[in-house]
């Protein structure tokens, strides 16, 4: 490569003319026997030349680790790097077109489908929650019905009072002294069992009449027959 100055060096990188070793060798070969210096000028030529052969290389090197990656891996930090590296590159901001500029385009493109990706899963998170919520809220609210269906239950379980509890006994009744009725039940059956005995002028009028009746009227007698 037959150079002249600086910035036609410059402009075949630019323009996409990879800058080899070999040339740069060449170069600076070159500038030494013009100038009658054994050491590389600097600024000059070859380290002109030089400078973009590394610049190139590590541009061409972030180009081409971004190609070996899947379109949809290739995030804006990825285009980042690459943009400044090409910058570097050309001494100025990569034009459209650039390889930078289509990286930009596909890291911009994954954003945006992986906020939508986002967004639908944190959609779906909120259902899920709400979801859940609405569930704790219809339990909470069936939980007084429930309590009440246990109330009605006791309360119709629950017998009358004056079936479930027996009267009490009046305490006067209870402590007043009952031995009136007692003894008063003691005279009643010895009444009852009394058995009436005829007085002696009664046993002795029961007597005279059996004896005044005749022989001829006693049972069995002979002389009542004609």
């Amino acid at each position: 490569m037959a150079v002249a100055d600086k910035e036609t060096i410059k402009t075949l990188a630019e323009n996409g003319h990879v800058i080899t070793p070999q040339e740069v060798a060449d170069i600076d070969k070159a500038e030494k026997t013009l100038t009658g210096n054994d050491h590389t000028v600097k600024n000059g030529l070859a380290a002109t030349a030089q400078s973009m052969h590394d610049k190139q290389q590590t541009f061409l090197k972030k180009e081409a680790d971004l190609k070996s990656k899947p379109e949809s891996d290739i995030t804006k930090d990825d285009a980042k790097d690459l943009q400044s590296a090409e910058a570097r590159l050309l001494g100025h901001r990569p034009p459209v077109g650039s390889a930078a500029a289509l990286f930009q385009s596909i890291a911009d493109k994954n954003e945006g489908a992986h906020q939508r990706e986002d967004a639908s899963i944190e959609g779906k998170k909120e259902t899920v929650v709400k979801a859940d919520e609405n569930l704790s809220t219809d339990k909470k609210e069936d939980a007084p019905s429930k309590d009440s269906d246990v109330s009605e239950k006791k309360e119709g379980a629950t017998p009358p009072q004056d079936a479930s509890v027996p009267a009490k006994p009046d305490a006067s009744a209870t402590t007043s002294d009952p031995s009136p009725a007692k003894i008063t039940e003691v005279h009643e059956k010895k009444d009852d069992a009394t058995v009436p005995q005829a007085t002696a002028p009664e046993a002795m009028e029961t007597t005279k009449k059996k004896d005044e009746i005749p022989d001829s009227q006693e049972p069995g007698s002979q002389d009542s027959h004609p």
